[in-house]
Protein backbone atom coordinates (compact mmCIF):
# COMPACT_ATOMS: atom_id res chain seq x y z
CA UNK A 1 0.00 0.00 0.00
CA UNK A 2 2.66 2.62 1.07
CA UNK A 3 4.47 1.95 -2.33
CA UNK A 4 1.38 2.28 -4.40
CA UNK A 5 0.90 5.90 -2.23
CA UNK A 6 4.62 6.91 -3.00
CA UNK A 7 4.07 6.28 -6.94
CA UNK A 8 1.20 8.57 -7.35
CA UNK A 9 2.12 11.37 -4.97
CA UNK A 10 5.61 11.33 -6.97
CA UNK A 11 3.50 10.99 -10.42
CA UNK A 12 1.50 14.11 -9.19
CA UNK A 13 5.07 15.91 -7.73
CA UNK A 14 7.43 15.59 -10.59
CA UNK A 15 5.68 14.16 -13.58
CA UNK A 16 6.15 17.40 -15.22
CA UNK A 17 9.40 17.78 -14.87
CA UNK A 18 11.60 14.56 -14.63
CA UNK A 19 10.98 11.27 -16.47
CA UNK A 20 11.19 8.17 -13.19
CA UNK A 21 13.44 5.11 -14.83
CA UNK A 22 12.11 1.74 -13.69
CA UNK A 23 15.49 0.15 -14.62
CA UNK A 24 17.30 2.84 -12.27
CA UNK A 25 20.98 0.97 -11.79
CA UNK A 26 21.92 1.91 -7.84
CA UNK A 27 24.84 -0.48 -9.04
CA UNK A 28 26.38 2.28 -11.76
CA UNK A 29 29.80 3.12 -10.80
CA UNK A 30 30.09 7.61 -10.48
CA UNK A 31 32.95 9.10 -10.52
CA UNK A 32 34.66 11.75 -7.96
CA UNK A 33 34.51 15.18 -10.10
CA UNK A 34 30.26 13.87 -11.12
CA UNK A 35 29.96 13.44 -7.07
CA UNK A 36 31.54 16.59 -6.72
CA UNK A 37 29.15 18.46 -9.88
CA UNK A 38 26.13 17.08 -7.86
CA UNK A 39 26.76 18.05 -4.55
CA UNK A 40 27.10 21.56 -6.02
CA UNK A 41 23.34 20.84 -8.40
CA UNK A 42 22.34 20.40 -5.03
CA UNK A 43 23.50 22.89 -2.94
CA UNK A 44 22.55 25.41 -5.37
CA UNK A 45 18.94 24.38 -5.25
CA UNK A 46 18.56 24.34 -1.44
CA UNK A 47 19.60 27.73 -1.82
CA UNK A 48 17.49 28.88 -4.34
CA UNK A 49 14.66 27.20 -5.11
CA UNK A 50 14.70 25.51 -1.20
CA UNK A 51 11.55 27.53 1.01
CA UNK A 52 14.31 28.28 3.50
CA UNK A 53 17.15 26.12 4.30
CA UNK A 54 17.65 27.47 7.52
CA UNK A 55 14.32 27.28 8.67
CA UNK A 56 15.75 26.18 11.78
CA UNK A 57 19.45 26.77 11.57
CA UNK A 58 20.89 23.90 10.39
CA UNK A 59 22.23 25.26 6.99
CA UNK A 60 25.79 25.67 7.90
CA UNK A 61 25.69 21.81 9.37
CA UNK A 62 23.79 20.65 6.27
CA UNK A 63 26.15 22.21 3.90
CA UNK A 64 29.45 21.47 5.80
CA UNK A 65 28.03 17.97 5.89
CA UNK A 66 27.65 17.83 2.16
CA UNK A 67 30.99 19.67 1.25
CA UNK A 68 32.69 16.33 3.22
CA UNK A 69 30.91 13.69 0.37
CA UNK A 70 33.36 15.90 -2.60
CA UNK A 71 36.23 15.16 -0.79
CA UNK A 72 35.93 10.83 -1.73
CA UNK A 73 38.92 10.05 -4.12
CA UNK A 74 37.77 6.47 -5.70
CA UNK A 75 34.57 5.79 -7.60
CA UNK A 76 31.40 4.73 -5.49
CA UNK A 77 28.30 3.15 -6.68
CA UNK A 78 25.16 5.18 -6.62
CA UNK A 79 23.37 3.58 -3.79
CA UNK A 80 26.45 4.26 -1.80
CA UNK A 81 26.43 8.33 -2.47
CA UNK A 82 22.42 8.38 -2.11
CA UNK A 83 23.19 6.38 1.34
CA UNK A 84 25.38 9.24 2.18
CA UNK A 85 22.95 11.71 0.95
CA UNK A 86 20.35 10.36 2.70
CA UNK A 87 20.84 11.55 6.43
CA UNK A 88 21.81 14.55 5.17
CA UNK A 89 18.58 15.65 3.15
CA UNK A 90 16.32 13.95 5.96
CA UNK A 91 17.74 16.52 8.56
CA UNK A 92 16.57 18.88 6.60
CA UNK A 93 13.08 18.16 8.64
CA UNK A 94 10.54 19.74 6.74
CA UNK A 95 8.03 16.96 5.67
CA UNK A 96 8.79 17.65 1.85
CA UNK A 97 12.25 17.37 1.27
CA UNK A 98 13.17 13.56 0.87
CA UNK A 99 15.10 11.30 -1.76
CA UNK A 100 13.55 9.13 -3.83
CA UNK A 101 14.58 5.84 -3.81
CA UNK A 102 13.76 4.50 -6.81
CA UNK A 103 13.54 0.76 -6.50
CA UNK A 104 10.61 1.45 -4.30
CA UNK A 105 8.31 2.99 -6.73
CA UNK A 106 6.13 0.07 -7.94
CA UNK A 107 3.41 0.46 -10.54
CA UNK A 108 0.43 -0.22 -8.68
CA UNK A 109 -2.93 -0.41 -10.57
CA UNK A 110 -4.94 2.30 -10.57
CA UNK A 111 -6.91 2.55 -7.17
CA UNK A 112 -9.36 5.37 -6.54
CA UNK A 113 -8.03 8.16 -4.31
CA UNK A 114 -11.71 8.86 -2.40
CA UNK A 115 -14.36 6.19 -1.85
CA UNK A 116 -17.14 5.82 0.25
CA UNK A 117 -19.30 2.63 2.05
CA UNK A 118 -22.91 3.37 3.32
CA UNK A 119 -21.99 0.85 7.00
CA UNK A 120 -25.44 1.07 8.12
CA UNK A 121 -28.08 3.94 8.22
CA UNK A 122 -26.39 5.64 10.53
CA UNK A 123 -22.65 5.35 9.78
CA UNK A 124 -20.92 6.88 6.78
CA UNK A 125 -17.37 6.11 5.29
CA UNK A 126 -14.94 7.99 3.37
CA UNK A 127 -11.55 6.99 2.81
CA UNK A 128 -8.89 9.63 1.34
CA UNK A 129 -5.60 7.95 -0.01
CA UNK A 130 -4.47 11.22 -1.08
CA UNK A 131 -5.24 14.94 -1.79
CA UNK A 132 -4.37 14.99 -5.56
CA UNK A 133 -7.32 13.49 -7.58
CA UNK A 134 -9.89 16.57 -8.17
CA UNK A 135 -12.46 14.79 -10.65
CA UNK A 136 -13.06 12.12 -8.26
CA UNK A 137 -13.29 14.38 -5.31
CA UNK A 138 -16.27 15.85 -6.75
CA UNK A 139 -17.83 12.54 -7.22
CA UNK A 140 -17.79 11.78 -3.89
CA UNK A 141 -18.62 14.65 -1.97
CA UNK A 142 -22.03 14.68 -3.77
CA UNK A 143 -22.78 11.40 -2.04
CA UNK A 144 -21.72 12.61 1.22
CA UNK A 145 -23.63 16.26 1.33
CA UNK A 146 -26.68 14.71 -0.57
CA UNK A 147 -28.72 14.00 2.18
CA UNK A 148 -29.49 14.56 5.73
CA UNK A 149 -27.94 13.97 8.80
CA UNK A 150 -28.57 14.05 12.57
CA UNK A 151 -27.17 13.95 16.08
CA UNK A 152 -27.00 10.76 16.04
CA UNK A 153 -25.12 10.03 12.79
CA UNK A 154 -21.86 9.28 12.03
CA UNK A 155 -19.18 10.14 9.64
CA UNK A 156 -15.95 8.40 9.09
CA UNK A 157 -12.74 9.82 7.61
CA UNK A 158 -9.92 7.41 6.80
CA UNK A 159 -7.05 8.98 5.98
CA UNK A 160 -4.35 6.74 6.83
CA UNK A 161 -1.50 6.60 4.98
CA UNK A 162 -2.22 9.97 3.44
CA UNK A 163 1.01 11.58 2.47
CA UNK A 164 -1.48 15.00 1.28
CA UNK A 165 -1.61 16.62 -1.96
CA UNK A 166 -3.45 19.50 -3.30
CA UNK A 167 -4.31 22.40 -0.70
CA UNK A 168 -7.64 23.26 -2.88
CA UNK A 169 -8.99 19.63 -2.56
CA UNK A 170 -8.26 19.18 1.07
CA UNK A 171 -10.19 22.89 1.21
CA UNK A 172 -13.17 21.45 -0.55
CA UNK A 173 -12.77 18.39 2.21
CA UNK A 174 -12.94 20.93 5.00
CA UNK A 175 -15.94 23.13 3.25
CA UNK A 176 -18.17 20.19 4.00
CA UNK A 177 -17.78 20.43 7.66
CA UNK A 178 -16.61 23.69 9.02
CA UNK A 179 -18.08 27.01 9.26
CA UNK A 180 -18.30 29.37 6.18
CA UNK A 181 -15.45 31.59 5.96
CA UNK A 182 -13.16 29.45 8.66
CA UNK A 183 -9.50 30.65 7.69
CA UNK A 184 -7.43 27.62 6.50
CA UNK A 185 -3.83 29.32 6.47
CA UNK A 186 -2.29 32.82 7.26
CA UNK A 187 -0.40 32.98 4.71
CA UNK A 188 1.83 31.19 1.75
CA UNK A 189 5.73 32.19 1.57
CA UNK A 190 8.67 30.60 -0.50
CA UNK A 191 12.31 30.92 -1.45
CA UNK A 192 12.44 35.29 -1.66
CA UNK A 193 15.36 34.88 -4.71
CA UNK A 194 15.11 36.90 -7.68
CA UNK A 195 13.64 33.92 -10.00
CA UNK A 196 10.95 33.01 -7.42
CA UNK A 197 9.53 36.44 -7.04
CA UNK A 198 9.46 36.73 -11.18
CA UNK A 199 7.82 33.28 -11.23
CA UNK A 200 5.15 33.90 -8.73
CA UNK A 201 4.08 37.39 -10.31
CA UNK A 202 4.03 35.42 -13.96
CA UNK A 203 1.49 32.62 -12.22
CA UNK A 204 -0.34 35.83 -9.74
CA UNK A 205 -1.25 37.82 -12.88
CA UNK A 206 -1.91 34.50 -15.11
CA UNK A 207 -6.21 34.04 -15.61
CA UNK A 208 -5.63 30.80 -15.99
CA UNK A 209 -4.60 29.88 -12.67
CA UNK A 210 -7.09 28.99 -9.85
CA UNK A 211 -6.35 30.51 -6.54
CA UNK A 212 -5.74 28.99 -3.42
CA UNK A 213 -8.03 30.30 -1.21
CA UNK A 214 -7.92 31.09 2.54
CA UNK A 215 -11.27 30.29 3.66
CA UNK A 216 -13.54 27.31 3.22
CA UNK A 217 -16.77 27.93 1.43
CA UNK A 218 -20.31 27.22 2.42
CA UNK A 219 -20.90 24.40 4.59
CA UNK A 220 -22.37 21.42 2.68
CA UNK A 221 -23.36 19.11 4.99
CA UNK A 222 -26.91 19.05 5.75
CA UNK A 223 -27.20 18.83 9.88
CA UNK A 224 -24.85 17.49 12.77
CA UNK A 225 -22.81 14.12 12.54
CA UNK A 226 -20.48 13.66 14.44
CA UNK A 227 -16.92 13.39 12.61
CA UNK A 228 -14.39 10.80 13.32
CA UNK A 229 -10.84 10.99 11.62
CA UNK A 230 -9.11 7.68 11.45
CA UNK A 231 -5.11 8.59 11.29
CA UNK A 232 -1.86 7.30 11.45
CA UNK A 233 1.82 7.47 12.17
CA UNK A 234 2.08 7.81 8.52
CA UNK A 235 -0.20 11.25 7.71
CA UNK A 236 1.52 14.26 6.44
CA UNK A 237 1.31 17.91 5.12
CA UNK A 238 -2.64 17.97 3.59
CA UNK A 239 -3.73 15.49 5.77
CA UNK A 240 -2.00 16.63 8.54
CA UNK A 241 -3.78 19.94 7.82
CA UNK A 242 -7.56 18.47 7.77
CA UNK A 243 -7.20 16.30 10.50
CA UNK A 244 -6.12 20.00 12.59
CA UNK A 245 -8.94 21.90 11.00
CA UNK A 246 -11.46 19.29 11.64
CA UNK A 247 -10.42 18.53 15.59
CA UNK A 248 -10.93 22.37 16.17
CA UNK A 249 -14.01 22.14 14.98
CA UNK A 250 -15.34 19.11 17.25
CA UNK A 251 -13.79 16.24 15.52
CA UNK A 252 -13.06 12.61 17.07
CA UNK A 253 -9.28 12.17 16.37
CA UNK A 254 -8.70 8.45 16.48
CA UNK A 255 -5.30 6.51 15.73
CA UNK A 256 -1.54 7.04 15.93
CA UNK A 257 0.14 10.36 16.46
CA UNK A 258 2.20 11.52 13.24
CA UNK A 259 5.80 10.61 13.19
CA UNK A 260 8.61 13.96 12.37
CA UNK A 261 7.35 17.47 11.81
CA UNK A 262 6.00 16.91 8.52
CA UNK A 263 4.42 20.41 8.63
CA UNK A 264 5.06 22.83 6.28
CA UNK A 265 1.93 22.75 4.89
CA UNK A 266 3.36 23.96 1.24
CA UNK A 267 4.55 21.78 -1.71
CA UNK A 268 6.95 19.13 -2.64
CA UNK A 269 8.77 20.07 -6.22
CA UNK A 270 11.07 17.13 -8.36
CA UNK A 271 14.78 17.25 -8.85
CA UNK A 272 17.48 15.21 -10.20
CA UNK A 273 20.71 15.11 -10.19
CA UNK A 274 22.67 15.65 -13.62
CA UNK A 275 24.88 12.61 -13.11
CA UNK A 276 23.93 10.15 -10.80
CA UNK A 277 20.56 10.62 -11.90
CA UNK A 278 19.48 10.33 -8.05
CA UNK A 279 15.45 11.66 -7.37
CA UNK A 280 14.97 14.32 -4.74
CA UNK A 281 12.13 16.35 -3.63
CA UNK A 282 12.52 19.85 -2.40
CA UNK A 283 10.17 22.01 -0.17
CA UNK A 284 9.52 25.60 -2.32
CA UNK A 285 6.52 26.68 -0.86
CA UNK A 286 5.39 26.99 3.07
CA UNK A 287 1.90 27.26 3.89
CA UNK A 288 1.80 29.67 7.27
CA UNK A 289 -1.46 28.22 9.06
CA UNK A 290 -1.51 31.21 12.34
CA UNK A 291 0.96 33.38 14.15
CA UNK A 292 -0.20 31.13 17.27
CA UNK A 293 0.13 27.53 15.44
CA UNK A 294 2.65 25.37 17.03
CA UNK A 295 5.73 25.12 14.32
CA UNK A 296 6.23 21.26 15.02
CA UNK A 297 3.30 18.55 13.70
CA UNK A 298 3.90 16.94 17.42
CA UNK A 299 2.49 19.85 19.38
CA UNK A 300 -0.49 20.26 16.85
CA UNK A 301 -2.37 17.13 17.07
CA UNK A 302 -2.97 14.72 19.83
CA UNK A 303 -5.35 12.19 18.77
CA UNK A 304 -8.31 11.40 21.10
CA UNK A 305 -8.00 7.76 21.54
CA UNK A 306 -5.37 5.59 20.19
CA UNK A 307 -6.60 2.42 19.00
CA UNK A 308 -4.52 -0.92 18.47
CA UNK A 309 -2.47 -0.54 15.53
CA UNK A 310 -3.73 -3.78 13.72
CA UNK A 311 -7.86 -2.49 14.11
CA UNK A 312 -9.82 -3.46 11.28
CA UNK A 313 -12.70 -0.92 10.19
CA UNK A 314 -15.31 -3.25 11.83
CA UNK A 315 -12.95 -2.62 15.04
CA UNK A 316 -13.44 1.18 14.78
CA UNK A 317 -16.81 1.31 14.02
CA UNK A 318 -17.66 -1.03 16.97
CA UNK A 319 -15.60 1.34 19.50
CA UNK A 320 -17.51 4.36 17.65
CA UNK A 321 -20.94 2.44 18.76
CA UNK A 322 -20.05 1.62 22.08
CA UNK A 323 -18.26 4.56 23.08
CA UNK A 324 -20.71 7.71 23.25
CA UNK A 325 -18.18 10.89 22.72
CA UNK A 326 -20.62 13.38 22.51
Amino acid sequence: MKNILLFILLCCIISCTLRINQNFDYNKIITPSEIQLDIEDLKSNLINKHVNIDWEGKREKIFTELDSIKHIKSPIAVDSFERRLLPIINSIDDGHSRLIHQDSIKKGAKINSFSTIQIEDSIFYLKILHFMDSKNLETVLKKLTNRKYNSHDKIIIDIRYNPGGDIRNVLKVLSCFLPVKTKIFETIVGNRSTKYKTLMDKIKSSKYINPIKKYTGKRLINGSPQIYVWINEYIASGSMLLSYHLQNNGAIIIGQAPKGVLNTFGNAYGYQLSKSKIIYTLATKRVLLSSDTPTRMEDMLKPDFLPETNWKLDDLVSHIIINKYR
